[in-house]
Order: structure tokens, then sequence, then C-alpha cells
């Protein structure tokens, strides 16, 4: 990492410090998205964790702060690099990594897609096209909603049945599952899309998809894209091992950003929603 020669460097607003400086300037004034086609090592490592979204190349992209070199010489650990700091474990694991592309070329397009529902800045209105019909316009969605609530359904076809076809664009597929996140239009116009999938630990809420939705519900205030709750949620995950993750803490920061945004917020209680996680 050569620490010795980033000394001068990142501390205010010099040298590579600039850098940080201008990301943080600009979040929420501009979309910002980082393609990583291959390692961002140290203090490298922040540039992408600013960005509103990053787009990692499974088997080339890679984040660390430390090498899995540098790791067996100070504290011991062996382990190698995709574990360490793989676009895979990003995208999953740790939730820094938002998309997992195979190749560069999907990550381009990805990143053009994404962009596509976004003003140019802040101070625009979301970008209006022209309105299709949903994918599944013809098909029921009463015979897609079980009536026993303990019966679990594909939240994905749902959203089909909502949204102009081939408009659904999502964030952090892999990180926290059992909620679904993703940019969408209704009648060409852009929306946040937040959906409990109770096919996945059944939609409850965990630390992890507390975050997930506290981060997406901020993107979309920030740049006045509207948001749409579908919610079939028993609540936030209860016991020992959550408590000891913080899911209090998690929690919070998803109901704060839920009453600090300004955009308007639109709720279809699909079957059930409890407690704090309405």
């Amino acid at each position: 990492a050569r620490i010795t020669d980033q000394l001068e460097m990142f501390p205010g607003r010099r040298g590579a410090g600039r850098i940080f400086y201008n990301q943080v300037k600009l979040s929420g004034k501009v979309p910002q998205i980082c393609l990583l086609f291959g390692p961002s090592a140290a203090g490298g490592a922040y540039i992408p964790a600013f960005c509103d979204i990053v787009v990692m190349v499974e088997g080339n992209a890679s984040m660390y702060l430390g090498s899995p070199r540098m790791a067996e010489m100070v504290i011991g650990e062996k382990v190698d690099l995709e574990t360490m700091g793989g676009a895979k474990m990003h995208c999953s694991v740790s939730g820094c990594g938002d998309v997992l592309a195979k190749t560069e070329q999907e990550a381009i397009a990805y990143a053009r897609k994404y962009l596509s529902y976004f003003p140019n800045n802040y101070a625009e209105r979301g970008k209006v096209e022209a309105p299709k019909p949903p994918a599944s316009f013809d098909k029921s969605i009463d015979e897609l909603i079980p009536k026993n609530q303990n019966v679990p359904f594909d939240m994905y076809k749902l959203i089909e049945r909502i949204i102009d076809e081939d408009s659904f664009c999502e964030v952090k597929k892999l990180f926290a599952p059992e909620l679904i996140t993703g940019l969408g239009r209704i009648n060409g116009q852009s929306v946040g899309i937040i959906a409990n999938q109770p096919r996945v630990k059944g939609g409850v809420l965990f630390h992890d998809s507390a975050d997930k939705a506290a981060k997406f519900i901020s993107l979309c205030d920030a740049f006045n894209i509207p948001l749409l709750f579908l919610a079939d949620v028993p609540g936030f995950m209860i016991g020992t091992q959550v408590e000891k993750a913080g899911i209090i803490r998690h929690g919070a920061k998803m109901i704060f950003a839920m009453s600090e945004a300004t955009v308007p917020k639109l709720t279809v209680i699909v079957r059930k929603a409890y407690g704090a996680g309405l």
C-alpha cells in the first residue's frame, strides 16, 4: 500500500484526498456510478464506496484495504483474493458491490440502463419515457398471490405485472435478497421499487436488508424519484443473533431514511405489513 508515500496525499483537500472531498460534495447532487474492472486496494477502495452504485466484474474486480499477502504478514490470516475482497463476496456478503457483471460489456450496458432513470442532477425531475404496458398485463394478480399468508410467492412476478415492460433495473440483487430494490417505470415515469420477497426468509427484515432499504430510499429521494413499496412483511427479525448484529441500530437507519424522504411514497400492502417493517 506504500503508506509512507501516502502521508501527504489523503488528508484535507490536497492530493488524492481531493477525490474523496469532491465525491462527498457531489453526493446527492449528481449521480455517481463506479464500474470496477480490476482491483481497488487500500485507500483507493473508498472511491467506489463513495459512489451511489458499484458494478463489479466477476473474476476481475476486487476491493480490499489490505491484500491477502498483507493479511498473512500482519495478522497471520491465510486467504485468497476472491474470499478477501472478490466481486462475488462484495456483491453478496459485504454489500459494497451492487451489481455483479459477467463481462465489462455487461457492466457498461447496466450503467447505461441505470443512468437512464436519473435526471442529470438533483435540481431536475426524473426522466420520462414513452409508456409501455406491463409484460404480464393479461395475467391476473389474484392468481399469483396465495390467500394463505404462510404460502410464499415470487414478488418479481408481481413487479412484472405492475411496471412497464422490460423496465426493471435491480440494485443489490445478491445482497439481502429477502428485500428487492430496483428502478422501474410506471407509465413512463421513473420509480424506485422496494418490495419484500416472501420466497426468501419469508420476507422478514434483517439488519442487512434494513441497510439496503435505507441507502436506496435516500438515493431515490436525492434525485426526485418517487417510491413504490410492495409490502408483504412479518416485521423485523428477532432473537439473540440479530440483536448482537445491531438490528435496532440498522433498523433505525431505514426508518430515518423513510421519514426524511420528501418524494411521493406509495405503499401497497400485498398481504401483510406488521410492526416497524411497514
